[in-house]
């Protein structure tokens, strides 16, 4: 499983890319503040904060896919059925998904049983995560919040952005 997080990854940004895509337009349309501005992220402290082991928050995952499947299924009950079976599966997977960020910019993500050994920067003052996989593909990821016990990213452009939470 070389690539068990981007297969896993590109799998939620199917079943979740509208629900998360449709909450952070409402939330910009009535207004509320930008998350990231609330933790104003700066490189220091998001270092530290970063460090230490990390768990995908499947509660929270499963929250936002009951949501939509709700929403849509007044109008299309097959692909609310469709949601909540995917959020069933994927719920399952990746409740296993932990990546561990270490000193010196190195990180280990396992899902499923399966380890890959990457690295890990900040760029941007702290506000932007970029991880480099076993065969050295890039990715980044803006840090919308980041504390003590929960780390939120969001990856992808217009339709296809998307943000994880994860949990220590």
């Amino acid at each position: 499983m070389k690539k068990v997080f981007s297969i896993l990854f590109v799998a939620v940004l199917l079943v979740a890319g509208t629900a998360l895509d449709v909450q952070a337009q409402k939330k910009k349309k009535k207004g509320d503040s930008d998350a990231s501005s609330s933790t104003a992220p700066t490189s220091s402290s998001n270092e530290s904060l970063l460090l230490g082991k990390w768990k995908f928050d499947v509660e929270h995952f499963k929250g936002l896919m009951k949501k939509e499947a709700d929403k849509v299924r007044s109008t299309n009950p097959e692909k609310a059925s469709e949601i909540e079976s995917g959020m069933e599966m994927l719920g399952a997977m990746l409740g296993s998904m932990t990546i561990e960020y270490k000193k010196g910019g190195e990180m280990e993500t396992s899902v499923m049983g399966s380890i890959e050994k990457g690295s890990w920067r900040l760029e941007d003052g702290g506000k932007t995560l970029v991880q480099k996989g076993k065969e050295n593909n890039e990715s980044k990821s803006r840090i919308i919040e980041i504390t003590a016990s929960k780390l939120v990213l969001e990856s992808g452009e217009g339709d296809e952005k998307m943000q994880i939470q994860f949990i220590k």
